[in-house]
């Protein structure tokens, strides 16, 4: 009987010093925030710890962190890849200017941008670093300026702008490329001779 406490509270013992010593499994962070101030913004930003080892596309811009500040580049990265939720404020009176959230570099989901006012400006969708989704623009007095469609990057079906909140004019876009609509007119040309 006292041999079994006595092994039962020896290997409590070792599980418990198991879990706190320096051959313990410890997780180690892969992300951390970095917060940069400049003359006009407050910005809070995840990014990796470690380079990423990927492939960049040449048509799609990148986000990386390097000597206290965001960089954007078509080619690669020469510092860590922004990775996580991005907030960047109006340092004047703290309110949001935009808000999104970053994969290895890129852009993706949900992006929303501020008037300096405090009302929304822009809301837009991204995907792997591309526009692709329903966007709307607004005024600085909540108006809806603009709406429609990115695919891939490019403008992408109708898109509508507004004033005063009512529509105004509707364009069609294919593939980023206006659609102009066949339309054939019928006229007459009129030829005068001269006498003489």
């Amino acid at each position: 009987m006292h041999t079994t406490r006595y092994y039962t509270t020896t290997i409590a013992l070792l599980i418990s010093l198991a879990g706190s010593g320096p051959c313990a499994a410890q997780e180690i962070p892969t992300h951390h925030l970095v917060v940069l101030h400049d003359s006009l913004f407050l910005t809070k930003a995840h990014i990796q710890n470690t380079h990423s080892a990927i492939k960049y596309r040449a048509d799609t811009p990148y986000f990386y962190y390097f000597q206290e500040t965001i960089h954007e580049s078509f080619s690669g990265s020469a510092g860590l890849l922004l990775d996580g939720p991005f907030e960047s404020f109006f340092k004047v009176d703290n309110r949001l200017y935009c808000q999104g959230a970053f994969a290895k570099g890129l852009k993706t989901g949900a992006w929303r941008y501020w008037h300096t006012n405090g009302q929304l400006q822009r809301q837009e969708r991204w995907t792997n670093g591309r526009l692709h989704g329903s966007f709307r623009e607004y005024n600085e007095d909540g108006t809806l300026s603009r709406k429609g469609r990115y695919q891939k990057g490019t403008l992408h079906g109708r898109v509508q702008t507004f004033a005063d909140g009512q529509p105004k004019q509707s364009e069609r876009y294919q593939k980023g490329k206006l659609q102009i609509k066949n339309q054939s007119r019928r006229f007459t040309l009129t030829f005068k001779r001269k006498k003489g």
